[in-house]
């Protein structure tokens, strides 16, 4: 192996530094700057990008909540809307992780004799959109308890103003899941 074939090997062995600038050589010992480019070293294709979209699918999520109700079940607060959501995109795929958590008060209210009352909370946790072929749009883990439990006569009544609840909220955070594909 002669001495300029030696030469150049090291110098591609050489490490060298993301943020510097890079020579470009043409061979005959003349070289030119070329400025850094915004992509990492790794990156230069440009396979990887990921967006923040947090903020807008916190608001977005408390709003749809804060929305839904029966006739005689009403959303009285949203709260501990938190969590993150990104759109990356990845060798030509879109993926749009997230994770949340949300609590959902609620009260029932009754127009018979009694003019019962129930209210309750509904607190979501570990929010992520569901594995590609499930039926539902997303999995969660939730507990359910009443702040004022209901009287035995309604208590059947009021557990089942909350099962439709339960099912407008797995409405409302499908339609979540659908105007995130959309971002």
């Amino acid at each position: 192996m002669d001495e300029k074939t030696r030469a150049l090997l090291a110098a591609q062995k050489a490490p060298k530094r993301i943020d510097a600038a890079v020579d470009i050589s043409d061979g005959g010992g003349a070289s030119a700057a070329a400025a850094p480019s915004s992509a990492s070293a790794w990156n230069k294709a440009g396979t990887w990008e990921e967006r923040e979209v947090s903020a807008w699918a916190i608001e977005d999520v408390t709003k749809r909540l804060g929305e839904l109700g029966t006739h005689a079940l009403t959303v009285t607060g949203v709260s501990g809307v938190a969590g993150h959501a990104s759109i990356i995109s990845m060798r030509g795929k879109v993926k749009r992780p997230f994770e949340l958590t949300a609590e959902i008060a609620w009260k029932v209210s009754f127009e018979n004799e009694g003019g019962g009352t129930s209210t309750g909370k509904l607190s979501y946790t570990e929010i992520f959109p569901a594995p590609t072929g499930e039926a539902a749009a997303v999995t969660y883990e939730l507990a359910d308890s009443f702040v004022d439990a209901p009287c035995a006569d309604e208590l059947g009544s009021v557990k089942a103003e909350v099962a439709q609840l339960k099912l407008m909220v797995e409405g409302a955070l499908a339609a979540f899941v659908d105007a995130l594909g959309c971002r």
